[in-house]
């Protein structure tokens, strides 16, 4: 969709997103969805529009009495499914690395946490319990890495 060029273009996006199917849509449909739909959103919808029927995005079809509405593609349908594997996977890669770091913050944690108790056996019980407490995290860590690893191995069949 890199040829559209348009000011609603994000806010569209996030309509295809969001599982918005375009069948038997009006231009109202859209711009109702959009955010603050005044005057100039209702003039922008159209322009997205006569944009996106150029491109081949969506396509105009008629009713039995002849009045018109704009339906999508199989190359919005395409567009839309590999927009969002890609977003998906991209936004939970991330949160991926970021459950990684937290897991090796967690492990220097616990080790310095374990060169404290031998210097203070005084309060060994107490930094043993901190130590439990910080496994306890990891192990959590680690469920979340195994299904966020999981939803990006699968995530064809989590879109649609």
């Amino acid at each position: 969709m890199n040829e559209i060029k348009h000011i609603l273009k994000e806010q569209f996006l996030l309509l295809v997103e969001n599982d918005v199917l375009i069948t038997w849509s009006k231009p109202k449909d859209l711009w109702m969805r959009f955010d603050e739909p005044s005057q100039t959103t209702k003039w922008q919808t159209y322009s997205l529009i006569r944009q996106l029927e150029k491109f081949g995005y969506i396509k105009k079809q008629y009713d039995e009495s002849g009045i018109f509405y704009y339906s999508e593609t199989d190359k919005l349908t395409d567009f839309r499914v590999n927009h969002c594997q890609e977003k998906a996977t991209k936004i939970l890669t991330e949160e991926l690395r970021l459950l990684k770091q937290e897991k090796a913050e967690k492990d220097v944690e616990i080790q310095i946490t374990r060169e404290l108790s031998k210097q203070l056996p005084e309060i060994n019980f107490c930094l043993k319990n901190h130590i439990k407490n910080s496994q306890d995290i990891i192990v959590k860590l680690d469920n979340k890495k195994k299904i966020i690893s999981n939803i990006i191995k699968n995530i064809e069949s989590c879109i649609y």
